[in-house]
């Protein structure tokens, strides 16, 4: 079962009977830049070790209302100022987050300030300042080390985690 669009109030009996939580955002709340919803329910998720441990790398978002817009999640300045509001109120999405190249990915490039850069052939990369992307990935480890020091997690899982994020970094870039 996929999970979105949940109310704090449903929560609990929701995320029960899932395994994997995927967050929806609509365009209207991006372009209000309403993120009360949006970090109650990722709060929600790092409220308990049950569902720290439980939804370790089980998460992931879509942008509703985007699909039609050419444009790279992280070139949509509305989304990345969404986002960036949201990880200074909740910024755990690094233990989270599904460790695949397109969540880790977008996130980080659009808190990095990336831009899209079409090559010959018209083939589209990210170009990103490498002390910004550092800084970004910083700022998300600091996060998810707190939850982790909060929740008394053994450091392996923070070793496991940043070697997960640090590849999927490194796959986006290349």
């Amino acid at each position: 079962m996929l999970v979105n669009r949940i109310s704090a109030d449903d929560f609990d009996a929701t995320v029960k009977a899932t395994d994997f939580i995927y967050l929806e955002f609509s365009k209207q709340e991006v372009l209000a830049g309403l993120i009360g919803t949006a970090v109650e329910r990722l709060m929600l998720l790092s409220d308990s070790r049950e569902n720290v441990e439980k939804f370790r790398g089980r998460v992931s978002f879509i942008f509703d209302g985007y699909s039609a817009d050419p444009r790279e999640i992280y070139d949509v300045p509305e989304i990345v100022k969404y986002l960036d509001a949201m990880t200074s109120a909740w910024p755990f999405w690094y233990h989270f987050l599904e460790k695949d190249a397109e969540s880790v990915g977008i996130l980080t490039l659009a808190l990095s300030g990336a831009r899209s850069v079409t090559q010959k052939g018209g083939l589209t990369s990210a170009s990103v300042d490498p002390r910004r992307l550092q800084a970004t990935m910083m700022r998300l480890f600091d996060g998810m080390n707190v939850l982790h020091e909060g929740m008394d997690l053994d450091e392996s899982i923070n070793m496991a985690i940043t070697e997960e994020v640090v590849q999927a970094i490194e796959r986006v870039m290349s």
